[in-house]
Protein backbone atom coordinates (compact mmCIF):
# COMPACT_ATOMS: atom_id res chain seq x y z
CA UNK A 1 0.00 0.00 0.00
CA UNK A 2 1.51 3.09 -1.33
CA UNK A 3 0.34 6.66 0.68
CA UNK A 4 1.44 10.15 -1.07
CA UNK A 5 2.07 13.03 1.10
CA UNK A 6 3.28 11.40 4.10
CA UNK A 7 7.09 10.57 5.02
CA UNK A 8 7.89 7.19 6.62
CA UNK A 9 6.89 6.77 10.11
CA UNK A 10 4.42 10.42 9.92
CA UNK A 11 1.48 9.71 11.18
CA UNK A 12 -0.98 12.67 10.27
CA UNK A 13 -2.14 14.74 13.17
CA UNK A 14 -5.30 13.93 15.30
CA UNK A 15 -7.98 16.49 14.73
CA UNK A 16 -9.96 16.70 18.41
CA UNK A 17 -9.41 15.91 21.50
CA UNK A 18 -8.53 12.55 23.51
CA UNK A 19 -8.37 10.77 26.78
CA UNK A 20 -4.96 9.78 27.57
CA UNK A 21 -5.71 8.88 31.00
CA UNK A 22 -7.67 8.94 34.26
CA UNK A 23 -11.90 7.50 34.89
CA UNK A 24 -14.20 9.79 34.37
CA UNK A 25 -15.16 12.20 35.47
CA UNK A 26 -11.49 12.96 36.28
CA UNK A 27 -9.37 12.32 33.02
CA UNK A 28 -6.27 13.41 31.41
CA UNK A 29 -6.84 14.81 27.57
CA UNK A 30 -4.37 15.51 24.67
CA UNK A 31 -5.38 18.36 22.38
CA UNK A 32 -3.39 18.62 19.16
CA UNK A 33 -6.09 19.47 16.59
CA UNK A 34 -8.25 22.37 16.17
CA UNK A 35 -11.23 21.07 17.88
CA UNK A 36 -11.83 21.70 21.42
CA UNK A 37 -13.23 19.96 24.05
CA UNK A 38 -15.65 19.50 27.18
CA UNK A 39 -14.35 17.84 29.61
CA UNK A 40 -17.22 17.54 31.91
CA UNK A 41 -17.98 18.03 35.46
CA UNK A 42 -14.41 16.75 37.52
CA UNK A 43 -11.09 17.38 37.63
CA UNK A 44 -9.66 17.45 34.67
CA UNK A 45 -6.01 18.06 32.76
CA UNK A 46 -6.02 19.11 29.22
CA UNK A 47 -2.36 19.38 27.44
CA UNK A 48 -2.42 21.39 24.23
CA UNK A 49 0.26 19.95 21.62
CA UNK A 50 -1.05 21.86 18.98
CA UNK A 51 -2.97 24.01 17.82
CA UNK A 52 -6.61 24.53 18.90
CA UNK A 53 -8.87 27.15 17.85
CA UNK A 54 -12.07 26.02 20.17
CA UNK A 55 -13.24 26.26 23.05
CA UNK A 56 -11.83 24.09 25.90
CA UNK A 57 -14.76 23.86 28.35
CA UNK A 58 -15.44 22.66 31.93
CA UNK A 59 -19.00 22.04 33.20
CA UNK A 60 -17.90 22.66 37.08
CA UNK A 61 -15.14 21.22 39.07
CA UNK A 62 -11.36 22.17 38.10
CA UNK A 63 -9.98 22.14 34.98
CA UNK A 64 -6.02 22.65 34.60
CA UNK A 65 -4.63 23.69 31.04
CA UNK A 66 -1.13 22.58 30.04
CA UNK A 67 -0.22 25.03 26.31
CA UNK A 68 3.45 23.22 25.78
CA UNK A 69 5.77 22.23 23.32
CA UNK A 70 6.62 24.07 20.03
CA UNK A 71 3.57 23.63 18.42
CA UNK A 72 0.58 24.15 21.47
CA UNK A 73 -1.68 27.14 20.97
CA UNK A 74 -4.90 28.14 22.02
CA UNK A 75 -5.93 30.38 19.46
CA UNK A 76 -9.83 30.45 19.19
CA UNK A 77 -11.07 32.65 16.03
CA UNK A 78 -15.24 32.82 17.69
CA UNK A 79 -15.66 32.48 21.13
CA UNK A 80 -14.14 32.05 25.02
CA UNK A 81 -10.68 30.34 25.35
CA UNK A 82 -11.30 28.36 28.67
CA UNK A 83 -14.84 28.57 29.56
CA UNK A 84 -16.41 27.50 32.94
CA UNK A 85 -19.85 27.22 32.68
CA UNK A 86 -20.75 27.11 36.21
CA UNK A 87 -18.93 27.27 39.42
CA UNK A 88 -14.93 26.05 39.08
CA UNK A 89 -11.59 26.82 39.43
CA UNK A 90 -9.24 27.20 36.15
CA UNK A 91 -5.29 26.74 36.19
CA UNK A 92 -3.98 27.78 32.73
CA UNK A 93 -0.15 27.73 31.55
CA UNK A 94 0.77 29.04 28.87
CA UNK A 95 -0.24 31.84 26.30
CA UNK A 96 -4.17 32.17 25.10
CA UNK A 97 -6.04 34.13 22.52
CA UNK A 98 -9.39 34.23 22.43
CA UNK A 99 -12.31 36.28 20.09
CA UNK A 100 -14.23 36.76 23.62
CA UNK A 101 -12.70 35.95 26.99
CA UNK A 102 -9.75 34.34 27.81
CA UNK A 103 -10.66 32.29 30.73
CA UNK A 104 -14.49 33.12 31.57
CA UNK A 105 -15.96 31.45 34.67
CA UNK A 106 -19.89 31.49 34.96
CA UNK A 107 -20.22 31.44 38.65
CA UNK A 108 -18.23 31.37 41.91
CA UNK A 109 -14.26 30.54 41.18
CA UNK A 110 -10.56 30.67 41.08
CA UNK A 111 -8.22 31.66 38.21
CA UNK A 112 -4.53 30.90 38.12
CA UNK A 113 -2.80 31.96 34.77
CA UNK A 114 0.42 32.21 34.59
CA UNK A 115 0.67 32.81 30.57
CA UNK A 116 -0.03 35.69 28.30
CA UNK A 117 -3.70 36.48 27.46
CA UNK A 118 -5.06 38.20 24.57
CA UNK A 119 -8.43 38.37 24.43
CA UNK A 120 -11.46 40.37 22.37
CA UNK A 121 -13.57 40.63 25.45
CA UNK A 122 -12.07 40.49 29.36
CA UNK A 123 -8.97 38.75 29.88
CA UNK A 124 -10.17 37.02 32.68
CA UNK A 125 -13.84 37.17 34.26
CA UNK A 126 -15.52 35.47 37.27
CA UNK A 127 -19.63 36.05 37.25
CA UNK A 128 -19.42 36.04 40.89
CA UNK A 129 -17.06 36.09 43.53
CA UNK A 130 -13.55 34.42 43.06
CA UNK A 131 -9.70 34.56 43.34
CA UNK A 132 -7.28 35.64 40.35
CA UNK A 133 -3.65 34.88 40.01
CA UNK A 134 -2.12 36.32 36.51
CA UNK A 135 1.57 35.98 36.00
CA UNK A 136 1.41 36.93 32.38
CA UNK A 137 0.46 40.45 30.35
CA UNK A 138 -2.82 41.03 29.31
CA UNK A 139 -3.87 42.83 26.24
CA UNK A 140 -7.64 42.96 26.15
CA UNK A 141 -10.35 44.56 24.08
CA UNK A 142 -12.94 45.39 27.24
CA UNK A 143 -11.36 44.89 31.15
CA UNK A 144 -8.27 43.11 31.71
CA UNK A 145 -9.56 41.14 34.72
CA UNK A 146 -13.12 41.48 35.80
CA UNK A 147 -14.58 40.07 38.69
CA UNK A 148 -18.88 40.49 38.96
CA UNK A 149 -18.63 39.82 42.83
CA UNK A 150 -16.06 39.47 45.66
CA UNK A 151 -12.60 39.00 45.11
CA UNK A 152 -8.85 39.43 45.47
CA UNK A 153 -6.56 39.80 42.78
CA UNK A 154 -2.60 39.60 42.28
CA UNK A 155 -1.57 40.21 38.95
CA UNK A 156 2.34 40.46 38.58
CA UNK A 157 2.32 41.21 34.33
CA UNK A 158 1.17 44.12 32.60
CA UNK A 159 -2.45 45.03 31.32
CA UNK A 160 -4.08 47.27 28.16
CA UNK A 161 -7.33 47.67 28.57
CA UNK A 162 -8.56 48.75 25.32
CA UNK A 163 -12.31 49.38 26.31
CA UNK A 164 -12.47 48.55 30.38
CA UNK A 165 -10.94 49.20 33.43
CA UNK A 166 -7.41 47.63 34.05
CA UNK A 167 -9.08 45.64 37.38
CA UNK A 168 -12.55 45.77 38.56
CA UNK A 169 -14.07 44.30 41.15
CA UNK A 170 -17.91 44.76 41.42
CA UNK A 171 -17.62 44.00 45.34
CA UNK A 172 -15.00 44.24 48.17
CA UNK A 173 -11.79 42.87 47.25
CA UNK A 174 -7.93 43.16 47.55
CA UNK A 175 -5.66 44.21 44.14
CA UNK A 176 -2.10 43.64 44.28
CA UNK A 177 -0.96 44.63 41.20
CA UNK A 178 2.76 44.55 40.23
CA UNK A 179 2.84 45.13 36.42
CA UNK A 180 1.76 48.25 33.97
CA UNK A 181 -1.93 48.99 33.40
CA UNK A 182 -3.10 51.07 30.65
CA UNK A 183 -7.02 51.70 30.61
CA UNK A 184 -9.56 53.24 28.92
CA UNK A 185 -11.60 53.55 32.11
CA UNK A 186 -9.86 53.13 35.38
CA UNK A 187 -6.61 51.40 36.11
CA UNK A 188 -8.33 49.40 39.37
CA UNK A 189 -11.79 49.66 40.61
CA UNK A 190 -13.07 48.23 43.56
CA UNK A 191 -16.51 48.97 44.17
CA UNK A 192 -17.21 48.45 47.48
CA UNK A 193 -14.38 47.78 49.99
CA UNK A 194 -11.03 46.97 49.97
CA UNK A 195 -6.81 47.52 49.44
CA UNK A 196 -4.78 48.16 46.78
CA UNK A 197 -1.09 47.99 46.39
CA UNK A 198 0.26 48.84 43.17
CA UNK A 199 4.01 49.13 41.92
CA UNK A 200 3.31 49.26 38.03
CA UNK A 201 2.34 52.84 36.90
CA UNK A 202 -0.73 53.38 35.92
CA UNK A 203 -2.41 55.38 32.71
CA UNK A 204 -6.18 55.81 32.90
CA UNK A 205 -9.32 57.85 31.35
CA UNK A 206 -11.13 57.18 33.90
CA UNK A 207 -9.49 56.80 37.89
CA UNK A 208 -6.05 55.61 38.48
CA UNK A 209 -7.25 53.94 41.32
CA UNK A 210 -10.82 54.00 42.40
CA UNK A 211 -12.52 52.46 45.48
CA UNK A 212 -16.09 53.09 46.33
CA UNK A 213 -16.18 52.67 50.07
CA UNK A 214 -13.54 51.89 53.31
CA UNK A 215 -10.01 50.90 51.98
CA UNK A 216 -6.39 51.86 51.52
CA UNK A 217 -3.72 52.57 49.15
CA UNK A 218 -0.05 51.71 48.57
CA UNK A 219 1.03 53.63 45.54
CA UNK A 220 4.45 53.08 44.10
CA UNK A 221 3.91 53.69 40.55
CA UNK A 222 3.67 57.32 38.48
CA UNK A 223 0.01 57.71 37.61
CA UNK A 224 -1.58 59.72 35.01
CA UNK A 225 -5.15 59.75 35.14
CA UNK A 226 -7.95 61.66 32.95
CA UNK A 227 -9.77 61.74 36.46
CA UNK A 228 -8.73 61.54 40.23
CA UNK A 229 -4.99 59.64 40.16
CA UNK A 230 -6.29 58.25 43.99
CA UNK A 231 -10.06 58.39 44.92
CA UNK A 232 -11.28 56.15 48.19
CA UNK A 233 -14.44 56.64 50.37
CA UNK A 234 -12.87 56.27 53.53
CA UNK A 235 -9.36 55.56 54.35
CA UNK A 236 -5.91 56.24 53.85
CA UNK A 237 -3.57 56.92 50.97
CA UNK A 238 0.61 56.26 50.67
CA UNK A 239 1.61 57.14 47.79
CA UNK A 240 5.35 57.73 46.57
CA UNK A 241 4.91 57.86 42.72
CA UNK A 242 4.32 61.15 40.59
CA UNK A 243 0.32 61.40 39.90
CA UNK A 244 -1.00 63.21 37.18
CA UNK A 245 -4.68 64.17 36.84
Amino acid sequence: MVVLGLSAGVLPARAQCVVVGGTPPNQTYECEGPEGVNVGDGDDIVYVIGEVLNTIVSNGGTVTVYIVGPDGALNVLAGLGIYMTTGGNVTSAGDITADSDGIHIGGNGNVDSTGDITAGRYGIFILRNGDVTSAGDIDAGGSGIRIDGNGNVDSTGDINAANGDGIYIRGDGDVTSAGDISAVGAGIAIWRAGDVTSEGNISANGYGIYIFGAGNVTNMGNIDAGANGIDIGTGNVDSTGSITA
